[in-house]
């Protein structure tokens, strides 16, 4: 099987750390499952690997400041609801506006990368990331369009 440029390890490399330039490219083909599953993989794993360092105070700050990043669109509390969710909370995100919470990986991504996480930290996280990407990839893709 001939790999695709945009197979879930190299779109990774764009999510961890969050290469804002290379976006536009990536998102070019709104229906591409490997890039949804890579941007929420590589979330979910710099989510979980950086709020663990936070203490209650600095998880406040972390949802208010991906919040006032997307410019309101997204309300703080629903950055917590994301946060618990990709902890193991499996009921986090009843009742939340899934259209509203697929946009926080992405400010998350960019936060993550610019605020909390070094490059190196980013770069380790990579294989992690690739692994939950296609443990998502199948919901995901068995999800109607």
């Amino acid at each position: 099987m001939t790999r695709s440029p945009r197979d879930i390890p190299d779109l990774v490399t764009s999510f961890l750390p969050f290469d804002e330039d290379a976006m536009d490219t990536i998102f070019a083909d709104n229906d591409d499952i490997d890039v949804l599953a890579a941007s929420l993989g590589s979330f979910a794993v710099a989510g979980s690997f950086a709020i663990q360092k936070l203490d209650e105070s600095g998880r406040r700050d972390f949802c208010k400041r991906l919040a006032a990043l997307s410019e309101g669109v997204v309300p703080s509390w629903t950055v917590e609801a994301v946060l618990r969710s990709i902890e193991g909370d499996h009921d986090a995100l009843t009742g939340t506006d899934p259209a509203l919470t697929s946009q926080i990986h992405m400010y998350g991504l960019l936060l993550l990368s610019t605020d909390y996480l070094t490059r190196q930290e980013c770069l380790k996280l990579h294989s992690a990331a690739v692994e939950r990407a296609r443990e998502y990839r199948p919901g995901l893709a068995s999800l109607p369009r």
